[in-house]
């Protein structure tokens, strides 16, 4: 067994299997820290001023050129139901994957607020925080063996903005 498993007994009690970390990223963004697993964040990139169309929404901060392609820059601090602040000096985007939801849009990007972290996540590192009231954007709050209370984010209510603000122009 290597240093990323560990081993975990099934119900009965007789046989055990290892249990894989999970490649995993922290995105700071205002105040919280989102952790996603790593098959989502596509790629972090140094903040470049996005291209804004009229009339935008003001979570819809317009678009930015990613490997040749025109993504979708939101704010994940309206989209839920937050208040923003001023901005970082040290603003990064991460360009998310696209769950599913909307195949004509396959990457969202967000605005983070800081250096994002690479971490492997064992399920026994988390524990759900059940006295937390979570935004429209979030999931879950866990407390993390690192420390840390981190959120989980519902990235399908960040597409689903974007795609009902795309049906509407």
């Amino acid at each position: 067994m290597n240093a990323t498993e560990t081993q975990a007994t099934n119900t009965t009690g007789n046989t055990t299997q290892a249990v894989r970390d999970i490649p995993s990223m922290l995105l700071p963004v205002q105040d919280k820290q989102l952790l996603l697993p790593g098959v989502s964040v596509a790629e972090i990139v140094n903040f470049s001023y996005p291209d804004c169309p009229e009339n935008a929404p003001a979570w819809f901060l317009g678009y930015i050129q990613w490997r040749q392609i025109a993504v979708p820059l939101l704010s994940f601090e309206i989209l839920n139901q937050q208040t923003p602040s001023q901005y970082s000096g040290m603003r990064r985007i991460a360009v998310l994957n696209n769950t599913g939801l909307d195949e004509s849009v396959p990457f969202i990007a967000i605005v983070l607020q800081g250096i994002p972290r690479l971490l492997r996540i064992l399920p026994q590192d988390l524990t759900e925080v059940t006295d937390m009231e979570l935004g429209a954007a979030e999931m879950a709050a866990m407390n993390a063996s690192m420390g840390e209370t981190v959120l989980l984010p519902d990235i399908s209510v960040l597409e689903q903005a974007y795609s009902d603000y795309l049906r509407t122009r």
